[in-house]
């Protein structure tokens, strides 16, 4: 998929932006963060949901190589947040990189299946089944907030710039012996809009963001064959929403201020494969993530 730099021009004005000279004599824009510049480093488990893959076919007409994709794994994040003190502004800019990987067995016998990359039939036997599936999501954005302070704690409202991708491959074996690789990349540009909310909850610094995104989706299929030899490469392109939730909460230890951030996004469509019914062919099908990190603020 051809790389576009335009989608981190925003990205790289912001981190410039927070370079500069912080203000620490004016007032803060919350009662409980009063930091003119925050670095945040997370890290913790990631969960995905996505489209299953499905492929051949069992007596009991159950799919051969299945992976329902639900999947855990890690997540790293990167935040910087820049106020702008005496105002109502403030800048973020965060990135992030996560990944899940998963492998099934099927039972000893034969396989029939469609071939991904030419949709003839084909036909293996006497072994048992293995399928590989890993997905990485990375990305970035940046975040434009103004709060207001009231007797409820900040109240604030935003935008954001967004870049993120979701990269899956899948390593198809049968018998100790690869018989395909196939690849599905899907790249989500677009924005958010937020509301949100920070303050003291139960005695600890914590914030609220509620956001609504849309997205341009970009999304590359690849087919590399190895006992089944052959090429194919397929394109498709759509859009797709996402609605998320983030909160987090923040106590000082001994090592200095830790923060627990939780997150969940739905999103209305995700790339999907469709197999058997000839060469793959690319679809769209909700998805979910959920995430749940433990962050050292600097």
């Amino acid at each position: 998929m051809s790389f576009r730099p335009s989608r981190w021009l925003t990205i790289a004005f912001s981190i410039a932006l927070l370079a500069l000279p912080a203000a620490s004599t004016a007032s803060a824009q919350s009662d409980v963060f009063t930091d003119p510049f925050e670095l945040e480093i997370g890290k913790g488990t990631w969960g995905v949901f996505l489209p299953s893959y499905n492929l051949g076919d069992l007596s009991s007409g159950e799919s051969r190589f299945q992976d329902d994709l639900d999947d855990p794994g890690f997540i790293i994040r990167l935040n910087a947040i820049r106020r702008f003190l005496g105002t109502r502004t403030s800048m973020e800019t965060r990135g992030w990189y996560a990944f899940a990987g998963a492998n099934s067995l099927s039972p000893e016998g034969d396989i029939i299946f469609d071939n991904p990359g030419t949709g003839g039939t084909s036909l293996v036997s006497g072994g048992r089944g293995h399928l590989e599936s890993n997905t990485s999501h990375y990305g970035g954005e940046f975040r434009l907030r103004d709060t207001w302070r009231t007797r409820f704690g900040g109240l604030s409202a935003g935008m954001t710039a967004t870049y993120m991708a979701f990269d899956q491959d899948f390593e198809v074996e049968f018998a100790n012996r690869r018989l395909f690789d196939e690849t599905l990349q899907s790249d989500f540009v677009g924005g958010k809009g937020f509301v949100g909310w920070d303050g003291a909850l139960m005695g600890y610094r914590s914030k609220i963001d509620l956001l609504f995104g849309y997205f341009d989706v970009d999304a590359e299929y690849e087919y590399d064959g190895a006992a089944f030899a052959g090429n194919r490469r397929v394109e498709g392109g759509e859009q797709s929403g996402t609605i998320e939730i983030q909160a987090s909460t923040r106590r000082f230890f001994n090592v200095g201020e830790v923060g627990l951030t939780l997150n969940a996004m739905y999103i209305t469509d995700m790339p999907s494969l469709i197999q058997n019914n000839g060469p793959v062919t690319l679809g769209d099908e909700e998805a979910a993530t959920v995430s749940a990190m433990v962050e050292w603020v600097f």
